[in-house]
């Protein structure tokens, strides 16, 4: 077990990435509690920041508007000193965030496979901007556009559903100490 004072050695900035529904919000939280450092959701920061919620900036100003806002809430992002940042699924893709975020700080990709991937979402799919407008083969087309972006995280990060989450923050906990 590793201990709670970690965050007495760690500094910088770990941003999760990974598909839509990877689990990059839950493990993000969870680590940053772990290291007793700030966690900053970047579609918490865009929803209170416009005042809307992701899908109705998706379905009013549309995808273009949200991506460009999402860039910008990347290069603001508060306590960039220390902090545990969640993108959203599509950060990485566009408009050279993939590069900002690995000049910035670490970056660990969530690599879950796209089946386990489905099964998360197809219960929640309304919830999702992108996921409600898409059919299984489109979702899957989406997953397979993105990895190569992904894969330009500094760590790469394989959960193993059948380990608890407690121990998936171990394995993270050892790839960036």
């Amino acid at each position: 077990m590793i201990k709670n004072d970690i965050n007495s050695s760690f500094k910088g900035v770990i941003f999760i990435i990974g598909f839509m529904a990877s689990g990059k919000t839950s493990i993000g939280r969870l680590l940053a509690n772990r290291l007793n450092i700030p966690f900053i959701d970047l579609d918490t920061e865009i929803q209170i920041g416009e005042g809307k919620s992701i899908s109705e900036i998706f379905e009013k100003q549309g995808e273009e508007y949200f991506r460009q806002k999402e860039s910008i809430y990347l290069r603001n992002i508060p306590n960039l000193t220390t902090s545990i940042v969640s993108t959203g699924g599509g950060t990485p893709i566009f408009n050279d965030n993939m590069s900002y975020i690995n000049s910035i700080g670490m970056s660990i990709y969530l690599d879950v496979p796209f089946e386990s991937i489905w099964k998360r979402l197809k219960n929640k799919i309304n919830y999702r901007p992108l996921a409600s407008i898409m059919d299984l083969n489109m979702l899957n087309s989406l997953y397979d556009s993105r990895v190569n972006y992904y894969n330009k995280a500094l760590k790469v990060f394989i959960p193993n559903e059948q380990d608890s989450l407690e121990d998936q923050i171990e394995y993270i906990l050892k790839l960036i100490i």
